[in-house]
């Protein structure tokens, strides 16, 4: 259950890391970075990460979420949550790279 939110949109300053901040029932506070992809052809997830989103997360790795929204102009959209992305050893590091720019 949700019990604070804070959402950024995009006229707000982009370099907080993260879309939505919400204290959580426990109330620990939570930061979710949001991507989303018109299509999903298949099981792959790709998606990009800011420079100061990934060091954003890496700092804040227990508390940092990923809310990533596949088909998004379908009358059924996916969401996928990924809450240990930085914690998870078994997270296939070989298919992740940061881009140099965007």
């Amino acid at each position: 259950m949700l019990t604070h939110t804070k959402i950024y949109k995009e006229n707000y300053y982009a370099g907080y890391g993260y879309d939505i901040e919400y204290v959580d029932s426990d109330g620990q506070r939570k930061y979710v970075e949001v991507k989303t992809v018109k299509n999903q052809h298949n099981d792959e997830v790709s998606f990009i990460m800011s420079e100061n989103e990934y060091e954003f997360g890496k700092k804040h790795s227990s508390d940092y979420e990923i809310f990533f929204v596949s088909d998004i102009e379908s009358e059924r959209p996916r969401i996928l949550v990924f809450d240990d992305l930085f914690t998870n050893k078994s997270f296939n590091k070989s298919k992740f790279s940061r881009a140099e720019s965007i």
